[in-house]
């Protein structure tokens, strides 16, 4: 979402290690409960105070992740492995934030790997990813300028030990979310002022930028690379809604025909590429999960949480057993 805080820190980069009591569930116990199951992760907010959930599809089991009162977690991303979750921690003042992992792998209590980079994090530009191939983390950085049409953005790589960091594109100034292709070969993202607005794509080695959409926000590849899901909203919409970007044909159609005044954004797929997990809401209502059929059939709600603000979901892969 465009206009968040610019974090930014001055600390070199370093790999914390440490075993946090209360913060979240014992690990050993999440993992036993979840198995290799797919479970959609989400970041929800609560009086003031953002954890991390788990939920199954068919939202009949939700665990919570994460607990402490003093750190906000947010925007999950679960690993091509499915075995691990990375996410951004932030303090309660947004002054300094974190790239956090959670892995279920480890059979002892929860371990958190803090990485803090000498570079200036920006929000706006995107939460950090999970690079397709290898166990590297990929982000944004503005590199330099202040102002908003002064800023000058690299795309990065790092292993999840905070080491090996890795330029590995430079991106226009008015660079907002994006999304790597499950190749590691093209970003998408969403850019542009007034009429500049819309949704492109920048090949990584190339540099060539596309623009393939006026209009619209938070791109997401699917599982084999030839869709984009994006909200956005048309003219003839009230509200914004979910659409699907055919790469190959430009084609371009909604989710699905609902006509309610249900706001539609944060589009995840599932790992078969067969559904949409997205957060819905009404103007009486907070934001809550739900799932459909990429055809826009089967629309099925997965939470109902009037006291809680649900976003940014991100759905399990089946975990790879070796890595």
């Amino acid at each position: 979402m465009k206009g968040l805080i610019h974090i930014k820190t001055k600390i070199l980069t370093l790999v914390i290690l440490f075993c946090l009591q209360g913060c979240v569930t014992k690990i050993s116990e999440i993992k036993s409960e979840i198995g290799d199951e797919e479970y959609i992760v989400f970041e929800a907010y609560t009086k003031g105070q953002n954890d991390l959930y788990l939920i199954d599809p068919e939202g009949k089991k939700e665990i919570q992740l994460t607990f402490d009162e003093s750190t906000c977690e947010l925007a999950p991303k679960w690993s091509p492995d499915g075995e691990e979750i990375l996410f951004g921690l932030a303090d309660l003042t947004f002054s300094n934030i974190w790239f956090s992992i959670i892995d279920f792998t480890k059979k002892a209590s929860f371990k958190l790997k803090l990485i803090k980079s000498n570079k200036k994090l920006v929000m706006d530009a995107g939460p950090p990813l999970w690079y397709p191939q290898g166990r590297k983390i990929v982000f944004m950085v503005n590199e330099e300028g202040e102002e908003e049409n002064d800023r000058k953005y690299g795309l990065y790589t790092m292993d999840i030990k905070g080491k090996n960091i890795k330029k590995i594109s430079d991106f226009p100034n008015w660079t907002g979310i994006f999304s790597i292709s499950p190749d590691g070969k093209n970003i998408a993202f969403e850019g542009g002022y007034g009429k500049k607005e819309g949704i492109y794509t920048l090949e990584i080695e190339g540099g060539r930028i596309e623009r393939l959409t006026t209009h619209g926000y938070k791109p997401a590849y699917s599982s084999n690379g030839r869709s984009l899901a994006f909200q956005k909203k048309l003219k003839d919409d009230k509200f914004a809604k979910i659409y699907i970007l055919d790469l190959k044909t430009k084609e371009i159609r909604r989710l699905n025909n609902d006509d309610s005044d249900r706001i539609e954004i944060d589009p995840c797929w599932s790992p078969d590429g067969r559904k949409i997990a997205f957060v819905g809401t009404r103007k009486q209502e907070f934001c809550d999960l739900f799932i459909v059929d990429v055809n826009g059939e089967n629309l099925k709600r997965l939470t109902f949480t009037p006291k809680r603000i649900e976003s940014n979901p991100s759905w399990r892969p089946r975990p790879v057993k070796e890595r």
